[in-house]
C-alpha cells in the first residue's frame, strides 16, 4: 500500500487519556461491538462483569456506528484505568480494541495516487509534536489501515468552481502552490491565507481561458498548469503584493459562523434537518450582528458575551502562535479533509472562515481564563475543538449534502466582497 505523508507533524501515544476522556461521542461500529461484547471479564476484571459496558444510541451516528462506551466520571470510558492506560488493551491485546480506538489518530483519504495519512490535532501528542515523524509509523498503518471503514475518496474530476473541473495532477499542482504560500514565512500567515484566496482566483480565471480557446477548437495561450509554474518560479511575488495591497474590509459580518456553529449544534444535539435548516437562518442573523453570548458547545460550556472577547489581542506576529497555526493549517490542506473534497473554491473558503473561527474559539478560552491576548495553549485548545466538532471528526462535508438551500447560502457567503478580508482581520 503507497501511503502519503506529511512529517511536519509528529505523534506518538502519551497516555495522556484526553481522547478516552471527552464529551466527544466515540462510535463502534458493528464488527468491533460483536468482538467487544463477547469478552469475558470475569477473570481479567470482575468488577467489568456485572457493568452496562457499551450504550446504544438513541439513533445511528452520521458514519453508521450504533452503539458507544458507557461513560464515568468526569465523561472518562469506562475501560479507561486509573494511569490512562485503556482496560482492553491491557487485557486482550490491541488487536482487540474497536477500530475507532485503533485508529485515532490517524485518517485517511483515498487518492490516485495512494492513501493520504492525515492526523488529528485533537490529540495532545500532534498537537504538542510529540513523538516521531510520521514515516516512522508505517508498520502500526499497516496493521490499522486494512480495516478502516469510514475512508472518503477522491475521484476525478475535481470541482474547482462552479462548472468547472480540474484534474488530479492540476490539483496536485495548486495544492503544492497553497502549502508553499502558506509556509512562506517572510509574509504573516494571515497575509498568506488571503494571497492563498488569490491564488485560487487566479487558476479559475486560467481555467476560463482554457475553456474558452477549447471551445473555439485553439490552443490557450495559458493553463493552469503552466501559469502555476510561472507563479511558483516566481515565488508568487505578485501574489503576495496583490495579498498586501487589498485594503480591509469596511464592513464586518460574522454571518460566515452561522453554518459551523449549526453544524456544532446539530451534531452535538441531534436535531432533525428541518430544526438544521431552521437554526441556520435563525444564526446567520444572529451572528451577523455578533451580540449576545457565544455558543457554549465551542467554549465548554461557559457563557462568553462578545463584547468581552472582541478586546482579546491575537497576535499573529508571535513566532509561537505563527508556527503552530502553519501546521494546523497546511496539515488541514495536505489531509485533503477541506480541499478538494469540498471542491477547491468552497473548501478553501471554508478553511478561511474555520481560521476565523479557530481566532473566536482561542480568544474566547482567553477571556474565560480572565486574560487580555491569546497564547499557545488556547490555540492548541481551539484546534482541538476545529477538529473534533467540525472538520474532521464531526464530518462537516456533509452539511451540503443536506439542503440545497444550505448549500446556496454557504457559497453565497464565500462570493460576498471581500469574504477574505472579512473573516481574516
Amino acid at each position: 500500500m503507497n501511503y502519503i505523508i506529511s512529517n511536519s507533524v509528529k505523534y506518538q501515544c502519551i497516555q495522556c487519556g484526553q481522547c478516552c476522556r471527552t464529551n466527544w461521542l466515540i462510535g463502534i461500529d458493528d464488527t468491533s461491538y460483536r468482538r467487544l461484547i463477547e469478552l469475558d471479564w470475569t477473570e481479567k476484571q470482575p468488577e467489568l462483569a456485572s457493568r452496562q459496558l457499551f450504550q446504544l444510541l438513541p439513533k445511528p451516528l452520521l458514519t453508521g456506528e450504533r452503539y458507544t462506551f458507557s461513560r464515568v466520571q468526569n465523561q472518562a470510558c469506562i475501560f479507561l484505568l486509573p494511569d490512562n492506560r485503556c482496560q482492553i488493551h491491557v487485557s486482550f491485546g490491541f488487536d482487540t480494541k474497536a477500530q475507532v480506538c485503533k485508529e485515532f489518530p490517524y485518517h485517511f483519504v483515498k487518492t490516485p495516487d495512494g492513501i493520504v495519512v492525515g492526523v488529528s490535532f485533537a490529540c495532545t501528542a500532534v498537537s504538542k509534536q510529540l513523538g516521531t515523524t510520521l514515516d516512522q509509523h508505517i508498520t502500526e498503518l499497516e496493521t490499522i489501515y486494512p480495516n478502516h471503514y469510514r475512508i472518503e475518496k477522491i475521484d476525478e474530476p475535481i470541482t474547482l468552481y462552479s462548472g468547472m473541473t480540474i484534474s488530479w495532477q492540476e490539483y496536485k499542482q495548486l495544492e503544492s502552490c497553497l502549502l508553499q504560500i502558506l509556509n512562506d514565512t517572510a509574509y504573516s500567515l494571515e497575509t498568506a491565507l488571503i494571497a492563498g484566496s488569490i491564488l485560487i482566483n487566479v487558476c479559475v480565471s486560467l481555467k476560463q481561458v482554457e475553456l474558452i480557446a477549447q471551445k473555439e477548437n485553439k490552443k490557450p495561450n495559458e493553463t493552469v498548469l503552466s501559469g502555476l509554474n510561472k507563479l511558483q518560479l516566481e515565488k508568487f511575488r505578485h501574489i503576495f503584493d496583490i495579498a498586501l495591497k487589498i485594503k480591509k474590509a469596511k464592513k464586518t459580518s460574522r454571518a460566515y459562523l452561522a453554518p459551523f456553529i449549526t453544524w456544532i449544534e446539530f451534531v452535538a444535539q441531534k436535531q432533525n434537518r428541518f430544526a438544521l435548516v431552521f437554526n441556520l437562518y435563525k444564526n446567520y442573523f444572529k451572528y451577523r450582528k455578533g451580540r449576545g453570548t457565544i455558543s457554549p458547545l465551542i467554549t465548554d460550556g461557559k457563557k462568553i458575551r462578545w463584547e468581552l472577547v472582541t478586546p482579546i489581542r491575537f497576535d499573529i506576529q508571535s513566532p509561537e502562535l505563527a508556527d503552530y497555526l502553519r501546521r494546523y493549517y497546511t496539515h488541514m490542506i495536505f489531509r485533503k479533509t477541506l480541499l478538494p473534497i469540498h471542491g477547491v473554491y468552497r473548501g478553501y473558503h471554508t478553511l478561511l472562515a474555520v481560521y476565523a473561527l479557530g481566532k473566536l474559539i482561542a480568544k474566547s478560552a482567553a477571556a474565560a481564563d480572565n486574560r487580555a491576548q491569546v497564547v499557545l495553549t488556547d490555540v492548541q485548545f481551539a484546534s482541538a475543538k476545529l477538529d473534533t466538532q467540525l472538520v474532521l471528526h464531526a464530518q462537516f462535508s456533509r452539511l451540503f449534502t443536506v439542503s440545497p438551500y444550505i448549500t446556496l447560502l454557504i457559497d453565497r457567503l464565500y462570493l460576498q466582497p471581500y469574504f477574505p478580508q472579512i473573516v481574516i482581520q
